[in-house]
Parts: structure tokens; sequence; C-alpha cells
């Protein structure tokens, strides 16, 4: 069972995002509050209302449950699994509201959204530690419904199994979007790339024919800087591979000539305005060869025109 979630605000459009359609097949609200009077805009932003009397910002807690595909769960499993977690969060007794995503495989999830405002002592429920919360949880929901153990970084970490890992981040999926770029096939392309090659430097070289420039990131990570100028982990583009093996196949690459995040957006925007000016000469020349044989067609054609009105003969019409 994987969990994750954060405080946040925006409820407009938190709102909003639950409700949509395009990247789900079904979204149904299983169970709220609020009752059939408020929608989930109004119900979100009562939410945020109450956190007035506090100080702080993130006035919603969203959370999202997701088990294994080959598990089906019911309906009296999904509140059972919230009320686990809300539990391990501090949040019971909270408004909640639970909406229920099923995808195009048919693969359900719940989101799980609750108000963070303590009324009786006009602060917001405390969200350190909530990583752990949610291992606490997810450990708790696998024993109750004998679901397979999924190892995570805290107290259910297990070195001896991969822990899978979100396939995108929302962020990398709003990039993504933006730039009507498809994820899964971008990492594919990358993998591939990483697959085909024997060291650090010719994979530096492949990806720059490809458009990306492989860069310095924070606390000696590897990252990839792409054409529009956004940062990508290297390691979330390597489907199938540990930070250990990339390390280890590309231990010939000297990191410390490598350009940083900011020196390597830098390097790229250099790169597009090159590119740009050269595109920009390019249609200068074909724009001065097009006028060029403009000029020299009208000339001819001046002379030619004059040539046959000189020799014209003028043969009066018979009335």
């Amino acid at each position: 069972m994987i969990v994750k979630g954060r405080a946040r605000n925006n409820p407009a459009q938190l709102a909003e995002y639950l409700l949509r359609t395009d990247a789900h097949e079904h979204v149904s609200i299983l169970s709220t509050d609020y009752g059939p009077v408020l929608s989930l805009k109004e119900a979100f932003m009562d939410m945020e209302a109450m956190a007035s009397i506090t100080k702080g910002k993130n006035s919603l807690y969203h959370a999202q449950i997701s088990p294994e595909a080959k598990y089906t769960m019911t309906k009296a499993q999904w509140i059972e699994a919230a009320n686990i977690l809300e539990k391990e969060l501090g949040l019971s007794d909270q408004m909640r509201v639970i909406v229920m995503h099923t995808k195009k495989d048919n693969r359900t999830h719940a989101h799980c959204v609750w108000a963070r405002t303590d009324i009786e002592n006009g602060v917001l429920v405390s969200d350190s530690m909530n990583y752990q919360a949610h291992e606490r949880a997810s450990a708790e929901m696998e024993r109750r419904f004998g679901h397979d153990v999924i190892p995570g970084v805290h107290g259910k970490k297990d070195v001896s199994q991969f822990r899978p890992v979100a396939a995108f981040t929302f962020p990398e999926w709003q990039a993504a979007k933006r730039k009507g770029v498809d994820i899964k096939s971008q990492k594919s392309k990358i993998t591939a790339l990483y697959e085909q090659v024997r060291s650090g430097s010719e994979f530096q070289e492949e990806l720059r024919k490809v458009g990306y420039l492989l860069a310095r990131g924070d606390q000696r990570n590897l990252v990839l800087i792409d054409e529009y100028g956004d940062v990508l982990s290297l390691s979330r583009q390597l489907k199938g591979y540990r930070k250990r093996q990339i390390q280890e196949k590309l231990a010939d690459l000297n990191k410390e000539a490598l350009p940083d995040v900011e020196q390597g957006k830098l390097m790229v925007q250099n790169r597009q305005r090159a590119q740009f000016k050269a595109m920009q000469d390019s249609k200068r020349k074909i724009r001065y060869c097009f006028n060029a044989s403009d000029t020299e067609y009208l000339n001819d054609r001046k002379e030619r025109v004059a040539n046959d009105t000189a020799t014209m003969v003028y043969t009066p019409i018979p009335v």
C-alpha cells in the first residue's frame, strides 16, 4: 500500500484537480463530512476559512492511498484505510472528504482531504514527521487487508527489496503537460540511451545529441537540463536502475567539471539563442535570394515589354 501526502493550501485548485475526468475514467466522492449541501470547492473553501483563527497558511492535508493493482477494495475498506491514516496523522475527528479516482487501466486510488484547523486550541494540527506516519498507516493497512508489504524509507525500510517509486511527480506532470511532452516516452528514450552506452562520457555525448545537458545538482547528484531549461533528476529518468548502479556506470565522469544547474541553464539558453540566430540568418539569406531573383525577373520582363512595344506595328481597325 502506497501512502503519500502533504499539507497544502489553494482549495479551489485542489477541488478542480480532484474532479478532473480527462486523466481518469471515473471520479466519485466516496465520503464527505459536509453532506450534499456544499460542492467540493465550497467544502475546501470552508476548511480554509476555519484556518483564519490561526496563524498558519496550509489549512488542508491532502493524502493519496494507492493499493497494488491486483487488489480490489470495498467501500468499507477505503473508509477504514482513511481512518487508519488520519489516526496516525493526528487528524481524527477533523472534517474530511474522500474522492475516488479510477484510471483508464481500472486501477483505483483514494484522495483524502482533511481540515487541519484545531478549533478548540486555535492552531493547525502539526504535520511534522508525516512521512513516518504514512508508513505506519501503510503497514497497518497491509496487515488488516492482507496486502503484500511494500518497503519504505523509514519504519518499513528493507534494503533487500526494491522500493517502488512513483513514475513521475505532480510538478513533473505539470511541466510535461505545459511542454506537450509524454513523460513515459521521455523516460524510455533516456533509459534506452543509458543502456546502449558503456561509460559516462559516451552517455553525456548521446544526451547532448538529443538536446539534454548533463549537469551537477545538489548533493553531487546528476541532473539533466532539457531544451526548455527544466531540471530533471537523472535517477528518476532511468527506469529500473538504482542510484548506486548509475554511479558505478558513470564513474568516469568528473562531476566537478560538469556545470551546476544555474550554469547549465545559462548554457542551454545561449545554445537556444545561437540556434535562433542561425535560423534567422538562414531566413534572411533565403529572403535575399528570393528578392534578388524577383528583381532580375522584373528587369528582364521590363526589357522584353519595351522591346515588344518598340517593334509593335499599329494597324487601325476598319470601321
